[in-house]
């Protein structure tokens, strides 16, 4: 039957292949794979980068679910050097962290959802701040600084075992402020202290601090708790303010509404800090989709989507950027102005989440969860960008990444495999979720399949090489030694195939896909035939549960089918089935009693 897929979701970024691996089918055929002499490559696929801050002496402190930068071990919580480079001085005591404060005195606070702490210069616990915890369940996930006050906010509705419902105050040094308690029906989704006197709410709430205020208000950081007069006046049928962004003129407001103050307003407006909150008529572009970044950098805010795309109107121009960036003092669309272009529409996730100035000339440092920008070129996690939004080539490029995911390695007879997998780069190089080792364990660099989503594998041993490419939606057929597409074949589909595999004289697919070219549709469990390239419509196994792999035994010319099915053809199964491969009837006298459900063959 060729080659089998035998890895099923495996890390680190370090894949070893040096054991010897007997691959064998249901009959007697079977092979081995040799010991590689070079087994160990990094894989390495995006992490998330959720906060950058830019500290007074140009360094970054960044934070995020990643474990890889510049090549060194990290624990999500890093700090940069101003080209960018990762700080060798910094080693923090808390990981992961999803924000930063630095008070007047330069010491640095930070969060991770499970706790609140205080940072000493070398990136340890200053041991002068309690930590402060929420309940269990709970997180701290925002925090703002307004003179010797932390304004925090989140999802607890404790800290330290003191009742707080998703919002406090603490003092610099650690105390829970006993006065200070917001009565509100909030979620927070965003906070914002300018420095005012007050701390900026956001969400998707009707009352704030004991008054009426649709999903945005403010608190004097100084008082009870109570809400103060300032009114946004949100108006529309589903709101919801997603983020706040701050500049000299007002204060921004981004999430789902249609009118602010009595005025139409597509989801996006600028209102005054003053005690009217003063709608900005200047700022009339529309915005629609989810927004997850909002921020003023310079003379332009920059939007962000937490999902797809955004999409911003104002007059003739209108545009869709994952990123986009308008001018703060007008509103007009930058349309130049793409730095995520070529980012896929199979790529759903990918998002810029933070923003930071750069080091002068108008560049920025974004990050979020992305695998590259326009161009084609790959940055993990975490970018540079030139004022114009291309990658800027000065400097360190730092990278914010995770060790890559196995899905299948397939094994060629003649020499080498196939490593199928979820990851952006091996070894250094640019190699997207599949690549070739040679038969010396190397990357075999004349194997250059084509730079798409896939997202399973198999290989037709001596023929081609098949893969569920999401980019496009359709199986694709692949030359074995050079990776580039061949041509008069390809299989529409919908949704996802999570694995391929060739069995016998078939490749079998498997997810949660829908084939409609044939009647009735195929979804979940079908196959291909090989001689053909069609697939074979009358191949509809009667199962309860999932198939997760097919055996073939060429000797007895049957199949095993093998998951977490119950029943098969109305007969109990406790996951194995055999069927006659030509008649594809049951054999009803072939039935293990197996101690689990969950069968695999990988």
């Amino acid at each position: 039957m060729g080659s089998r897929s035998w890895v099923r979701q495996i890390g680190p970024s370090v894949v070893g292949l040096a054991l010897a691996v007997t691959v064998a089918a249901a009959s007697a055929q079977s092979f081995v794979v040799q010991p590689l002499p070079q087994p160990d490559h990094a894989l390495l696929r995006p992490g998330r980068v959720d906060t950058i801050l830019r500290l007074a002496d140009g360094r970054y402190l960044v934070g995020g679910l990643f474990d890889r930068m510049a090549g060194r071990a990290v624990d999500g919580t890093v700090r940069l050097q101003i080209d960018g480079a990762l700080d060798p001085t910094f080693s923090a005591g808390l990981p992961n962290a999803l924000d930063f404060v630095v008070d007047a005195q330069g010491r640095v606070y930070a969060c991770n959802g499970a706790r609140l702490v205080r940072l000493a210069a070398d990136g340890s616990l200053d041991a002068g701040f309690p930590a402060i915890t929420p309940n269990a369940g709970g997180q701290i996930t925002r925090i703002e600084i307004d003179g010797d006050a932390l304004l925090l906010g989140g999802s607890f509705t404790s800290l330290n075992g003191t009742a707080r419902n998703r919002l406090a105050k603490v003092s610099t040094s650690g105390v829970i402020d006993a006065g200070w308690i917001v009565t509100h029906n909030y979620t927070v989704l965003d906070l914002l202290a300018p420095g005012d006197g007050f701390v900026y709410v956001a969400g998707n709430g009707t009352t704030l601090g004991g008054a009426p205020r649709a999903t945005v208000g403010r608190i004097a950081v100084a008082g009870d708790g109570s809400a103060d007069a300032w009114d946004a006046q949100l108006g529309g049928s589903s709101r919801v303010v997603r983020r706040l962004a701050l500049d000299a003129d007002g204060l921004f407001i981004a999430g789902e509404f249609s009118s602010v103050r009595g005025s139409a307003r597509a989801n996006l407006a600028r209102i005054g800090r003053d005690a009217a909150a003063t709608l900005d008529p200047a700022i009339t572009t529309a915005l629609s989709g989810t927004v997850g970044l909002a921020r003023v950098v310079g003379t332009h805010l920059y939007l962000g989507s937490s999902q797809a795309r955004l999409t911003a109107t104002l007059g003739p121009a209108s545009v869709q950027r994952r990123l986009l960036r308008i001018d703060r003092a007008t509103g007009a669309i930058d349309t130049a102005f793409d730095p995520l272009a070529d980012t896929e529409t199979s790529e759903v996730s990918a998002q810029a989440i933070s923003i930071a100035p750069g080091d002068g000339g108008g560049r920025l440092l974004i990050g979020g969860s992305f695998a590259r920008l326009s161009g084609g070129a790959v940055r993990l996690g975490l970018a540079p960008l030139d004022a114009n939004g291309s990658l800027d080539t000065l400097g360190a490029a730092p990278e914010a990444a995770l060790p890559g995911l196995l899905t299948s390695i397939h094994t060629d007879p003649g020499g080498g495999a196939y490593v199928a997998g979820t990851f952006e780069r091996v070894n250094g190089a640019a190699r997207r979720n599949l690549f070739r080792l040679a038969p010396n364990g190397s990357v075999d660099g004349s194997f250059r399949p084509p730079n798409v989503d896939i997202s399973a594998a198999a290989l037709h041993v001596g023929q081609a090489l098949y893969i569920a490419d999401r980019s496009t939606n359709s199986v694709r057929r692949l030359d074995p030694a050079t990776g580039a597409v061949l041509p008069g074949f390809s299989i529409a589909y919908s949704q996802v195939v999570g694995n391929l595999e060739v069995a016998g004289p078939h490749l079998y697919w498997y997810g949660s896909f829908q084939v409609t070219g044939v009647s009735p549709t195929l979804s979940g469990y079908a196959r291909m035939n090989l001689a053909s390239g069609t697939m074979d419509s009358g191949y509809r196994p009667l199962l309860t549960g999932l198939v997760s792999g097919t055996l073939f035994d060429p000797a007895t010319q049957s199949l095993l089918l093998v998951g977490g099915f119950t029943s098969a053809e109305g007969q109990p199964r406790t996951g194995p089935a055999r069927y006659d491969a030509n008649t594809l009837v049951l054999d009803t006298a072939w039935n293990p009693v197996l101690s689990t459900s969950s069968v695999s063959v990988r």
